[in-house]
This record gives C-alpha cells, structure tokens and sequence, in this order.
C-alpha cells in the first residue's frame, strides 16, 4: 500500500528551516519507498513546527505585553506630576508647622504634638521624593542617552528604599552584601532598578513577618551573577514557569500596602 502524508504547512519556511528540511527528508523517502524513515522525519518535522509556533506565540504575547506596558508608562508621566504636586503641599505643610512652633508662644504639650506631626509630614515627603526620582527615571527615556556600566551595590540600595519603611513595619531585615565596586553590564539606570524593585517587592510580600532578604554574589562563573534571596513558605521550582507567565500573578495574600501586582513583576524581569 502507498501513504500518503498531507502536510498543511501554515508558517514561513524561513522561521522553521529544521522542519522544512525534516517535512523534504520525509517525502524523498515516501518516493523511495522507505516509510519507517519518513514516519521518523515526519514526527521530528512536526515537532519542529510545534515549537516553531510556541515561540510565534510567544512573541505574540511579548509584542501585547509591550503595548500594555507602553500605556501604562503614558499614565505614569502624567502621575509623576501630580506627586511633584503632592510633594509641594507637603513642604509647605512642614514649614508652616515649623513656623508655627517657632513663632509662637504655645503650651509644650501643643509644641511637642506639632513636632510630631511636622517629624510625619517630613516623613511623608522623603517618600515622595524618593518615588518620585524613581519614577522620573522609568518614565523620561532619552534616545541621546546610552546603556553604561552600573554599580549594583547602589543600585540594589536605592531599591531599596523604596520598600524600606514597609519592610521596617514587617520587622523585615534587608542585607546587601553585593560588592560596592561590582559593576553591571551596560544597562540604563531604570532597567537595573525595575529588576532589583520587582524582586525586592515580591520579596517583602513573600517573607510576611520577622523575615529576611539577603543580597549577594554567589561563587563561581565569569558573568555577572547577584542572587536575592528571602525567608518565607518554601515554594516548589518545578513550578517555576509559571511564575514567569505574564499577568498571571503568584500572590496569594493581598499586600494592603504593595498590593497584589499584575502578574507582571517576574516577566519584565526576566525580560529585561
């Protein structure tokens, strides 16, 4: 009996080459007469095509998730201004609260409650001020300017004020011990403070309470290798792709302060 293969070859030829040449294999053998070689060519052809259309997929996503992320960025430009405003109003409101205490003659208990309150709203500024410079550095690319080598131990710092106080408030101890002169390869300065941020925050979301996160630089290796690492419920890494899946977020308890995410945090790592 003769077989005959019908192949419904729905892709460039140019993306998957290894299956073109498995699909030829396998029909110069069903001319030749040799069908246990050309079923073989055939299902190792086929699963090139599969995998051929995994990574097409992929891309597909990819391409989605940088529209999503690009209209996100526009929101946040136009945010960035109205913390800017919300940073005057505080400063205004600590120096107003200063000149009060200093200007007038008030009872001690009053002056000490206006302290307080002056020390919250000095508090609540430095806050804005570092979120702030965060988000002006995410959200103002420039084409002049160009990817140079980083100091990480910085960086991994400057991250980490940006969850410092929650972390403080979860009785979380946060230890970089990544080499001060370690450098990066050449990144903007954004690029390595989204991925040190991400981490950070599912770190902290993940220790709960009393925990630890532990920067450093594992031995051995020529690249550049800094591993983060947290105390927290023991996760299973057969699992781990799907941690990586964008917009499917891991968190089980919802952070009232870091929220829950969109299920993007790991993927913009991984990514970047």
């Amino acid at each position: 009996p003769y077989h005959c293969v019908n192949l419904d070859l729905k892709f460039s030829p140019t993306k998957s080459p290894q299956a073109v040449e498995k699909i030829s294999d396998a029909r110069t053998q069903i001319m030749a007469g040799d069908l246990e070689a050309a079923k073989e060519s055939a299902l190792v052809g086929a699963e090139k095509l599969e995998n051929a259309k995994i990574k097409a997929e992929d891309v597909t996503n990819e391409r989605g998730l940088l529209w999503v992320l690009a209209s996100v960025g526009t929101h946040m430009a136009a945010f960035v201004h109205e913390i800017n405003a919300l940073l005057g109003s505080a400063q205004a409101a600590e120096r107003a609260m200063l000149k009060i205490t200093d200007s007038h003659d008030l009872p001690p208990e009053l002056v000490r409650s206006l302290k307080r309150i002056s020390a919250a709203v000095g508090e609540l500024r430095r806050g804005l001020e570092r979120q702030a410079s965060y988000l002006m550095d995410i959200v103002t690319p420039d084409a002049r300017r160009r990817r140079s080598r980083q100091y990480l131990f910085d960086n991994f710092n400057v991250a980490s004020r940006l969850i410092q106080n929650h972390a403080e408030r979860q009785h979380i101890t946060i230890e970089n011990q990544i080499p001060q002169k370690l450098e990066s390869p050449p990144m903007f300065p954004a690029e390595i403070m989204v991925v040190f941020a991400n981490l950070l925050t599912n770190a902290v979301k993940a220790d709960g309470h009393c925990g630890r996160i532990h920067a450093f630089v594992p031995e051995g290796g020529e690249n550049v290798r800094i591993r983060v690492e947290n105390t927290g419920e023991t996760v299973n890494p057969d699992k781990a792709e799907r941690w990586f899946r964008p917009f499917e977020s891991t968190t089980t308890e919802i952070d009232p302060i870091l929220g829950q995410g969109m299920g993007l945090g790991l993927t913009i790592t991984r990514r970047l």
